[in-house]
């Protein structure tokens, strides 16, 4: 399990490893014995590569950890076993492999996915996994993270047993979880349903296989969550478990709360978004309540969470329709509609008016010439022929010319959504440990 056969470690006060001491944990030999292709050749590892070195010489984010599990004074002796890659499963059912390329293939470099992808000859026997107690869920040892390497599943299909996924190298996994982790492809390169993350460390790489979605139970009932063609799965309060899309590439499920012999209709869930499900009696077929379920973004156990809030249980009502109309009681919807128009239109009306001027004008000489009257006689007949004057003018102003026509115009609609003021019996929806 080391190359020399021996795992030297040094005695005495002052004695100490220089440097690293880079082992395996081998593979039994019943597994050599079902890959025959990891004996032939030394490009596959036989093992887990794992580390011994100087308690003084980990890392400070180690440190603490070290002097807590040992509990030694500090004239005991500590060495310290370290791994630079492991992979954490949140599926709880995924292994890992090591793979090399034919000979033609291995200089080239990982960008070409698609050439290296059929040539993969050797593997080796999938790594072990481990319970861990930090994690709280299966975790294997992986190799350095140049090396190439692929999830394997147990399957039903085929004759092996097995389906492998796409190679790839831990140094090329995204640093991103949630919505933009790295989506891994079976070897025909359909989807996995599977995403893989990565946290770096001081010492290496953090890896975290993910599923697409999981369902959390933000109520108090335990719930079973029953999808076509899959097996039902029953779900405890504050609980995640995983989901897949069927068939169809959708997921449509039902939700079934047998404490209130209750049951919601089909709902189509794998799109973000809130969705109200009104759950009825199985055995009357009568409205009972309600399920909020809200698709969202997801974290670190998966790309996206469906969130199930607590069951909103409605008032009796004897009709369908008035146990629907309850949802909206006291909630007001406001409306308002602004429709302005102005319209300007631009008239000719400099055409002949000098000739008319000098035509009134003259008549106002002639009548003064021929007339010996005083002057408030004039200003009151002056007043009077300005009067008749302007009524003349504006019989004539219908028929001045259209040079332009200006058209302001606006229609706007506006609305104000009110909800009930008092608060609800319980919360729809309740937010999950992502």
């Amino acid at each position: 399990w080391n190359e020399g056969g021996w795992l030297d470690i040094p005695l005495g006060k002052n004695k100490k490893i220089l440097e690293p001491l880079k082992c395996t944990f081998p593979f039994e030999t019943k597994s050599l014995d079902s890959y025959p292709s990891s004996c032939k050749t030394t490009s596959v590892g036989s093992g887990s590569e794992f580390f011994v070195l100087e308690a003084d010489d980990v890392t400070p984010d180690l440190k603490q950890t070290v002097t807590r599990t040992s509990g030694s004074s500090d004239s005991c002796r500590t060495v310290v076993i370290m791994v630079c890659n492991y992979v954490v499963d949140h599926i709880g059912s995924i292994l890992f492999e090591e793979v090399a390329p034919s000979d033609n293939t291995a200089r080239r470099s990982s960008s070409t996915r698609s050439s290296i992808n059929s040539s993969f000859l050797d593997s080796s026997p999938p790594f072990s996994a481990f319970s861990s107690r930090l994690h709280r869920r299966r975790v294997s040892l992986l190799p350095r993270s140049s090396n190439l390497i692929r999830l394997v599943q147990l399957t039903m299909d085929g004759d092996e047993g097995m389906k492998r996924s796409v190679p790839f190298r831990i140094e090329d996994v995204s640093m991103t979880e949630g919505i933009d982790a790295m989506p891994i492809l079976w070897m025909d390169t359909t989807p996995t349903g599977f995403f893989l993350y990565r946290h770096l460390t001081t010492e290496g790489s953090e890896l975290h296989v993910v599923p697409e979605y999981v369902v959390f139970n933000g109520s108090n009932d335990v719930i079973v969550v029953k999808q076509l063609s899959k097996n039902p799965f029953s779900l405890d309060s504050s609980k995640i478990y995983p989901i897949e899309r069927d068939r169809n590439n959708s997921i449509v499920v039902q939700f079934d709360i047998p404490s209130l012999n209750a049951l919601t209709g089909p709902v189509q869930i794998d799109k973000v978004g809130l969705r109200i499900c009104v759950a009825r009696s199985k055995s009357t077929g009568e409205a009972l309540g309600s399920l909020a379920v809200q698709t969202v973004i997801g974290a670190r156990d998966s790309r996206l969470v469906i969130k199930i809030g607590s069951f909103n249980a409605g008032e009796e009502q004897s009709t369908e329709s008035s146990v629907s109309s309850s949802l909206f009681e006291h909630d007001l919807i406001r409306f308002r509609v602004r429709w302005s128009e102005m319209r300007v239109t631009l008239k000719d009306t400099s055409f002949g008016e000098n000739e008319k001027y000098e035509e009134n004008r003259a008549a106002i000489r002639k009548y003064l010439e021929h007339h010996n009257i005083n002057s408030s006689e004039v200003e009151q007949r002056l007043a009077e022929a300005r009067k008749d004057y302007n009524k003349m003018i504006d019989k004539k102003r219908d028929v001045f010319p259209e040079v332009a026509q200006i058209l302001l115009h606006r229609f706007t609609v506006d609305f104000q959504r009110i909800f009930k003021d008092n608060e609800p019996k319980s919360k729809g929806v309740l937010s999950s440990n992502e």
